[in-house]
């Protein structure tokens, strides 16, 4: 009786299974909805945590390099450079 009940309602599987998961849904997000904590405390993002940091510890000052050849200079390279500019 199962395999002739499938058979018939096969062409009808968008029409039967669209109306429970409607159902499903809004059951499940009610209940979500009872369940959950409605307050969520707010917390601060990532970004100001980090600028009050670098606050706290004094390193807010960034350093723009003037010319390319200051980005990204290995320490040894990096002392006869400030010796050349100086």
């Amino acid at each position: 009786m199962l395999p002739v009940l499938v058979n018939l309602l096969r062409p009808y599987v968008a029409y039967v299974t669209f109306p429970v998961a409607l159902v499903f849904g809004f059951v499940g997000y009610n209940i979500e909805n009872w369940v959950s904590d409605k307050y969520t405390p707010y917390s601060k993002s990532v970004l100001e945590v980090r600028k009050e940091r670098q606050e706290r510890e004094g390193k807010a000052e960034l350093h723009i390099p003037k010319t390319i050849f200051e980005k990204n200079v290995s320490p040894s390279l990096q002392q006869d450079a400030t010796k050349a500019v100086n």
